[in-house]
């Protein structure tokens, strides 16, 4: 029987993102902020580390090292040169054949941390950038709906030629001239169909 590999996480992959979610709420369930804070910093370094080292990461994913043989080879290579709590989470993830969600998790824990602290990261998709003024707008105005703080990331994509993607979370408000135009060219295409 073949050997499956691992599905890399993504962030549109909800099955990796949850269960990244489950290790980032465990592990943060047994520190308090102010340790919070360095164990995630720690965590994304330890993340760099794999990306930088690709046959690390091959090694770690491949089926023919057994979970037993992973959590050896990890517990070696941390014990001593990573904080206690670290070492256990990834000795808990590598057991568990779930290290290919390591920066998923990493990712996860800073949006609980920003939840703790009433900050929210909000994704908009624009055509153009925003100016600084548009900017300000729109941060104010989502923080004003979301009643948190507003992290705001940009991303751009010419394809939607106006208008504006937000995403908070795992929900989409798509309000592009791209969406509108897709919703039009279904409405038309099916009442086409009844004109006959």
């Amino acid at each position: 029987m073949p050997h499956s590999h691992p599905r890399p996480p993504t962030v549109l992959d909800p099955t990796a993102w949850s269960a990244a979610g489950i290790y980032a709420q465990a592990a943060l369930g047994l520190m308090d902020d102010a340790h919070a804070e360095d164990f995630l910093d720690e965590l994304r370094a330890l993340v760099d580390i794999f990306d930088q080292y690709g046959e690390l990461n091959q090694l770690l994913g491949a089926p023919l090292l057994s979970s037993r043989e992973k959590v050896a080879l990890i517990s070696r290579a941390l014990s001593g040169n990573v904080s206690r709590q670290l070492e256990g989470l990834v000795v808990t993830m590598a057991r568990h054949d779930r290290l290919n969600l390591l920066r998923p998790a990493a990712n996860q824990m800073r949006r609980l941390l920003d939840l703790r602290e009433g900050k929210i990261e909000v994704t908009v998709t624009t055509v153009d950038a925003m100016d600084s003024d548009q900017r300000q707008a729109l941060v104010a105005s989502l923080s004003q709906a979301l009643h948190r703080d507003v992290i705001l990331k940009e991303q751009l994509d010419e394809d939607l030629l106006g208008g504006a993607v937000v995403r908070v979370g795992d929900k989409v408000f798509d309000a592009s001239i791209r969406a509108e135009i897709d919703k039009l060219q279904r409405d038309l295409l099916s009442r086409r169909g009844t004109l006959k």
